[in-house]
């Protein structure tokens, strides 16, 4: 059974990720409400107790009274306290959903879709605006059930004593609602988009202080990266300060109607206690009733900002889980029906058929392109800086989709094979590797698992870097982050590794001497392309370099240039 309630302006796919399991969330609702409705109660027997008392009746006529008086305050603490284990524990259950449901649609279109954002932005948008998002049920839906249902029902009750009473009621709980809740909704959206975009401006500017705090010390600029801090901690204390005076205009509303609907009760109630309608214990009841009833409504307006919340938050991670850049990752259905098995598929070959590539299909890098591979073919792709060698790379491995002609992975089309089963089949090694601030044997078991020490160490060795183990700490040796402990051709050579480990059929290199002194590049190009022809099971490599690469170790060299891959 799927829970499918409207929130409008929240995305339909990530409304779906932020809804709980039915069971638990109609239970936080039903406890919910029969706390609220134990408070309205629980100031319905106290008040008409009191006016009851003040007349000195015999004790054992107000028994019921006290008994209900005792009920509805343990009630109330009871189901308020099993309300918050329900709602809270199908909270969290989804938020564990949620948050890998988000992933999982981020996956697709990484990395090319989260180049585009800076890395304290992309931690707003998956830590906190995905924290934002599972309000949705949790302080929006369940607050505003319960508040409207216990009011209403509530408001039906006094009407069976005083049907003046009730519609004065009545009409200032629409009016809170309209003034409290819907009329703030423009101000609460600009202090609540504003805060989002400040909070990620904040987090990346931490992130870079951080990062870059040897840089700033050594060149004295902490004091400018404090500045910045400073001004961007005003611009908070300005939003907190937008959003408490919103939060405060909104309480008054509240408070001024709460006063209204007593005197308008006490006019009321008064005039028909005047014409004998009821006793007078229960004017007592009329007039402070309305009280408890704004106590349960004043929950709407606040759910009414969470929604707000939600719906930037949902803006936020939908720009990034839908930019239209990346390419799909499902596969397609085959033409011919059912595809091959994934580990029954040997590669047989790569083909570009006159292929457009690009990060925008409005604007192509590069187009017509031909390119055939076979195992064991070494191709070098040379070009100068922004002719399209990466973007080619991200092309060849389904991090971007192309925008025109075929791209063939052993005769079939690699829309229908999908991006993970193309990744099994070509594999990259980018201009900066990422490596994880662990060991070199856990960077190494990303691509083999179950690969045993001896394996590991065979590879390193393969590559190059026997001399460093025994210089370290061996497979313990720590990396540090990004690599940094270790040399940029020590880095390119691990990856190198990872993909000889990994066994892929296709090895894409994107300028693997980007980042090495150009006195090494050349022996860096040497061993990595020996390294890989001379592996167990030797891939085919294609180079996107714009350093010489000896002609020895390549078959053939192809050169991106005015938007076309021309034979070098």
């Amino acid at each position: 059974m799927s829970l499918r309630l409207p929130a409008p302006g929240v995305d339909a796919r990530l409304r779906d990720l932020a809804t709980p399991e039915p069971k638990r969330f109609w239970s936080g609702i039903l406890f919910g409400s029969l706390s609220a409705a134990c408070a309205i109660g629980l100031m319905w027997a106290s008040s008409y107790l009191i006016a009851a008392s003040s007349l000195r009746p015999l004790i054992l006529t107000l028994m019921w009274v006290i008994v209900s008086v005792r009920f509805f305050a343990l009630g109330r603490a009871f189901f308020r306290y099993i309300e918050r284990l329900a709602s809270h524990d199908a909270a969290f259950r989804m938020l564990g959903r949620l948050r890998v449901g988000i992933f999982e649609r981020l996956v697709p279109g990484a990395p090319a879709s989260l180049s585009r954002i800076s890395r304290g932005d992309m931690m707003s948008r998956f830590v906190s605006d995905v924290d934002d998002l599972q309000d949705l049920p949790l302080r929006f839906w369940q607050p505003l059930f319960t508040s409207v249902l216990v009011s209403a029902a509530t408001v039906v009750v006094l009407g069976s004593f005083s049907v003046h009473v009730a519609v004065i009621v009545a009409i200032c709980l629409v009016a809170a609602f309209v003034l409290g809740g819907v009329l703030p909704q423009r101000t609460h959206r600009r202090i609540t988009s504003g805060a989002a975009g400040l909070r990620a401006e904040q987090n990346q500017h931490t992130l870079e202080t951080l990062t870059g705090l040897d840089v700033l010390s050594a060149y004295e600029a902490t004091e400018v990266a404090q500045a910045e801090a400073g001004i961007l901690a005003d611009r908070t204390a300005e939003v907190d300060a937008s959003r408490a005076s919103s939060q405060g205009i909104t309480d008054f509303v509240l408070l001024a109607l709460t006063g209204v609907a007593v005197i308008g009760a006490l006019w009321a109630g008064g005039t028909e206690l005047t014409a004998g309608a009821f006793a007078g214990t229960m004017l007592a009841v009329l007039v402070l009733v309305p009280i408890s009833i704004f106590d349960v409504f004043g929950q709407v307006p606040a759910a009414m900002s969470a929604l707000e919340n939600v719906q930037v938050a949902s803006r936020r991670i939908g720009e990034v889980i839908d930019s239209g850049v990346g390419a799909p990752d499902a596969p397609r259905a085959a033409a011919d029906g059912a595809l091959p098995d994934a580990d029954a598929v040997g590669f047989t070959s790569l083909q570009l058929c006159d292929v457009s590539i690009g990060w925008s299909a409005a604007e192509p890098v590069a187009s017509h392109i031909n390119l055939t591979l076979h195992p064991g073919d070494r191709v070098l792709v040379t070009g100068a800086s922004g002719a399209g060698k990466s973007t080619l790379a991200a092309t060849l491995v389904r991090f971007l989709d192309h925008h025109a002609g075929s791209y063939l992975l052993d005769g079939i089309d690699v829309r229908d094979l999908g991006g993970d089963r193309v990744r099994r089949t070509v594999g990259l090694c980018e201009q900066r590797p990422h490596l994880f601030a662990s060991t070199i044997r856990a960077n190494l078991l990303l691509a083999h698992p179950t690969a045993e020490d001896d394996e590991l160490v065979a590879a390193l060795q393969r590559v190059g870097l026997g001399e460093l183990l025994t210089e370290r700490e061996g497979l313990d040796t720590l990396v540090g982050e990004h690599g940094e402990l270790l040399s940029g051709g020590q880095v390119q050579r691990i990856a190198l590794a990872r993909a000889l480990l990994a066994r892929f059929p296709v090895v894409v290199f994107d300028e693997p001497t980007a980042n090495v002194d150009p006195e090494m590049s050349q022996r860096l190009l040497t061993d990595l392309l020996s390294a890989a022809s001379d592996a167990d099971h030797a891939p085919a490599i294609i180079v996107m370099s714009h350093d010489h690469v000896p002609a020895e170790l390549i078959d053939r060299a192809w050169q991106l240039r005015d938007g076309t891959l021309q034979p070098r």
